[in-house]
């Protein structure tokens, strides 16, 4: 089986891994901190890739700031998951393309995960996973 693993990063970073089918593998919620530490995320994405046949990764495109505080600590993460995911051939996608999408337009409403519920950016990693895999689909 081959699995999606998708970011929706932001100062709290939802991500998710589905399989080809669609069915949720895992997901969750990543606090800036988190991000931010040394080698967490490389750490953590290696892991994900060794555990799982990782064949593609999609992350949110975010966008520019203003300058400030904010933009600078969305800069940083936006730093930190592009080292972590140098190993990958990285797909971006414009919130506007894959929230607007028929796959996630007509997705089951997502709102729990290991019988907690989840967080919007969970629901967005998803999301995004769920869109590619449409988009995928259709170029097949």
């Amino acid at each position: 089986m081959r699995y999606v693993l998708t970011f929706d990063p932001g100062l709290t970073t939802g991500w998710a891994i589905l399989d080809y089918d669609g069915m949720i593998v895992q997901c969750g919620n990543l606090l800036e901190e988190t991000v931010l530490e040394k080698n967490f995320l490389r750490d953590m994405v290696d892991r994900l890739a060794r555990e799982y046949n990782i064949a593609e990764v999609i992350v949110e495109e975010m966008p520019p700031g203003s300058p400030g505080d904010r933009s600078r600590r969305l800069e940083a993460v936006r730093q930190k998951l592009t080292t972590a995911t140098g190993l990958f051939q990285v797909r971006y996608v414009n919130p506007s393309t894959w929230k607007t999408s028929r796959g996630v337009l007509t997705a089951p409403r997502f709102d729990r995960w290991d019988d907690a519920p989840v967080t919007q950016h969970q629901r967005d990693a998803v999301g995004i996973a769920r869109w590619w895999l449409n988009v995928r689909e259709d170029q097949a």
